[in-house]
């Protein structure tokens, strides 16, 4: 209901990276538009952060600093969606050997638009929220996103059922 305290850990983890996009996606924008409720998450899809652009949400991110490729964890929330990924900064801080940390430096690279020519995820993301707000965006397929959205939807409308 409106009135719910919703909390999610790791938002769409545990699935492909299509399906747990998607699912993420339309849960967090299910209850941003339909629910209305006070929600938190976590996720490490960086395209949802496009969804602050709604009204009631807002983004927040922990403060990390780094400095000669090392990273300090401040402890500090920030105002703002995250502005990269941490992962193989926390990867050289667990002392994963140097040639898992250069090729996953590297692939990291390719899909983020080196050799892929892909866009930033916030980009994306803000490309999928005006798709499915009505407005005009060839680039991005909405099908998938819908009948994920009507697959949610209906799951919460069961679930309120057994209340």
């Amino acid at each position: 209901t409106k009135n719910s305290l919703v909390i999610i850990d790791e938002l769409g983890r545990g699935t492909s990276t299509y399906d747990g996009f998607g699912l993420a996606w339309a849960i967090s924008e299910f209850l941003a538009k339909e629910v209305g409720c006070f929600c938190m998450f976590a996720t490490h899809f960086h395209e949802i952060t496009a969804l602050g652009e709604l009204d009631g949400v807002v983004n927040k991110s922990v403060k990390c600093d780094i400095r000669d490729g090392h990273i300090t964890m401040l402890y500090q929330i920030d105002d703002a969606p995250c502005d990269q990924s941490y992962g193989i900064h926390v990867a050289k801080l667990a002392q994963f050997p140097d040639s898992v940390i250069e090729l996953a430096t590297r692939k990291a690279q390719e899909l983020e638009g080196g050799e892929s020519g892909l866009k930033t995820g916030h980009d994306i993301g803000r490309m999928i929220l005006q798709n499915s707000s009505g407005q005009a965006s060839s680039s991005v397929p909405s099908e998938a996103d819908e009948n994920t959205s009507r697959k949610i939807a209906a799951f919460v409308r069961e679930f309120r059922a057994l209340e």
